[in-house]
This record gives C-alpha cells, structure tokens and sequence, in this order.
C-alpha cells in the first residue's frame, strides 16, 4: 500500500508540473495575413531571357536606353552650350562619327577626334540635307539632322565585275646600260631634273629631294611644310596644308604631272596667282620655286645648303 501511495504522489507531481508549463507558455498569435503569407510559395527567380523579355515588354526598350544615355552627352550642344568644331575631342565627337559613318560618310578613324576628315564629312552631310549653313560644324541644328529619320545618306557604290585578263606571254627584258653618275640625276619622265639634297629647315638640316631647271632650285613643297608642322592632304589636283594653329595654305591645279601652269593658291583666305613663278608636280609632290615659297609667306636664303627660314608670322612673333 505504502508502494501505491507513492505512485500516486509522483504521478500527481508531474501532471501538476506540466499543467503549470502550459499556464507559463506565451501563445503565439498568426494574423491572416501572416498566415497567408507563410502559406504562399517562394518567388521563382526569373531567367536571363525572361528578364529581358520583362524589360522589353513592361519597361523601355535598349534604344530608348540608349537615347536617354546620348541626351546627356549631347545636352550641352542641345542647349547651345557647345558646338563642334575641328580640335574638339569628347564622347559627343566619338558618337557623331560613328553617325556619320552609319550614313556611308568617310570620317577616318572612329578616335574621338574633330578633325579635318570628320569636318570634310560633316560639310558633305549639311550639304546633302539642304542646310543653312555649310560650315562644317556640328551644332544644334546639324545634330538634329543627323539623328533625324530624314538624314540623307551616301550611296555605296555597286561593284562591278572586272574581267579576267588574258594572260600575255612575259617578253624578255633587254638590259638597259647603267647611266655614268651626275651631281644631279634625273628621275626618269620627271619635268625637271631631280636629286636628294641637304637641305637646313628651322636650324635642323635633313634630306629632300629637291628640282634643278635653269639654274634654279624648286622646293618640294610637301617635304618642307612638313617640317614646319603642316599637315598635307592631296585629292583631285589641290594640295592643302593645315597647320595646328589654324594656319592653312592650299594650291590648286587641273594637271597632276608635269608642269603647272594654271596654278591657283591661297594662304589663310587670301586668294593669289603665282605672278610667273613656274610650278611642277610630279609623283604627288608639288615643286615650288623660291619665288613663290616667298608668296608663301616663307623666308629663303641662298646658301649651301639652302636653308629655308621660318614662316613671316613665326619670325614676327619672336
């Protein structure tokens, strides 16, 4: 009996004990909103195609991006901040070339770089689309155009098939006598006899290959603008020298070899003839005589060897 009477007792303890935890447990209250929530399934993560469709579909597309992204390289010019103009460099200069270049316009290289190509592509471009103003710059209104529906485009040339020659029977050359050497040897079919000479140009002497007709020396042009920073540029007869400063000279002429003698020049704007001073081209080098470097705006003295002195301006602003 006394075995039971402490059976019981246990008993009795632990139902007492753990009627008491329950009393103790805090309870835990879900809203339905909270249980609608923990009852909802995780979120799938959308894939990379998905995510792109999205974007398309619900938001802005790639180009309007795009769009957004050139308003703000191009915003100064829009407002009339900036205009373009050769020299320049930018992002805003990088994306009008590849503009132009989309139409078919030759700027160069695509280097971010307002330069001579890209102001000759631009003057072709305003040109093209009837505008006011054919200066080569881009400002509002040329951007305008060229980011318009509107814009004009260069036609790419259709090829055609060239035919296939006939192969000819390769005659045998007949050996050509060696010439006895001179102090100027002539350059075959040249106009005028040809030979490197030392030359000094600003103090610094080199090698250029100088004419000799008469008794007088023609100067190559080319080889001694080149010198003196000029930049060349040579299409259809004109030969145009850009210097750094803005400084430009250009000669024009309807021959292409020999002797020039509808010779035509300018220097910063100002129109001038030759007056007389004969003018030979030859391989793509326009030979100039003394007489006319001076209509330049070139100091020559006549020594050995010859030296050609810097430009009027250089000298007058030492």
């Amino acid at each position: 009996m006394a075995h039971r009477k402490i059976a019981g007792l246990i008993v009795l303890a632990l139902l007492m004990v753990h009627a008491f935890a329950l009393s103790e447990a805090p309870k835990l209250l879900f809203t339905p909103e909270i249980q609608e929530s923990l009852l909802t399934p995780a979120p799938v993560l959308a894939t990379a195609d998905e995510a792109e469709e999205s974007t398309e579909t619900h938001g802005m597309s790639q180009a309007e991006l795009d769009s957004i992204l050139m308003q703000d390289v191009f915003d100064p010019i829009l407002k009339g901040e900036r205009i373009l103009i050769r020299g320049a460099e930018g992002e805003d200069v990088y994306l009008v070339q590849v503009r132009l270049s989309e139409l078919g316009y030759d700027v160069g290289d695509l280097d971010g770089v307002y330069g001579r190509k890209t102001v000759r592509a631009i003057e072709r471009f305003q040109a093209k689309n009837g505008l006011e103003k054919v200066d080569g710059k881009t400002g509002m209104v040329t951007l305008a155009m060229l980011y318009s529906t509107d814009a004009l485009s260069v036609p790419s040339p259709t090829p055609t098939a060239s035919p296939t020659p006939s192969p000819t029977p390769t005659p045998t050359p007949t050996p050509i006598p060696t010439p006895a050497p001179s102090r100027t040897p002539r350059v075959q079919n040249a106009p005028i006899a040809l030979s490197v000479s030392r030359i000094r140009i600003n103090g610094r002497e080199t090698s250029l290959m100088l004419g000799h007709l008469d008794g007088l020396t023609y100067y190559p042009l080319g080889g001694v603008l080149g010198y003196l920073l000029y930049e060349e540029h040579v299409e259809a007869g004109a030969w145009e020298f850009t210097r750094a400063d803005g400084a430009e000279i250009t000669l024009m002429s309807m021959q292409t070899e020999g002797q020039a003698l509808d010779l035509m020049g300018s220097r910063n704007g100002y129109l001038f003839l030759p007056d007389g001073s004969k003018v030979y081209i030859w391989d793509g080098e326009i030979y100039g005589s003394q007489e006319l470097l001076n209509q330049l705006g070139f100091l020559v003295l006549d020594s050995d060897p010859p030296e050609v002195l810097e430009t009027e301006e250089d000298e007058a602003g030492k």
